[in-house]
């Protein structure tokens, strides 16, 4: 995880970035913790409403739809 090379920090998530968030998400239950938002945020120069705009792909990688195939991410904002 987080092999990512200089080139690929920009105001978008890359394939690669894509990749290491799903990897970690999927360890953490589908989760990531403040600190981790906050980080991305930093790193992208990003506010809150963009960040979860550019991790929305992310959350297409867990959608479970057998009938419709129609892969749609969601994002929830816990209270912690």
């Amino acid at each position: 995880m987080n092999h990512c090379n200089a080139t690929d920090q920009k105001s978008s998530l890359s394939q690669c970035e894509l990749q290491d968030l799903h990897e970690m998400i999927a360890i953490q239950g589908g989760v990531l913790k403040s600190h981790q938002v906050l980080s991305l945020m930093q790193q992208h120069a990003v506010s809150f409403e963009q960040i979860k705009k550019l991790l929305l792909p992310v959350c297409e990688f867990f959608a479970i739809a057998p009938i419709s195939k129609f892969h749609a991410g969601a994002i929830a904002q816990g209270e912690t």
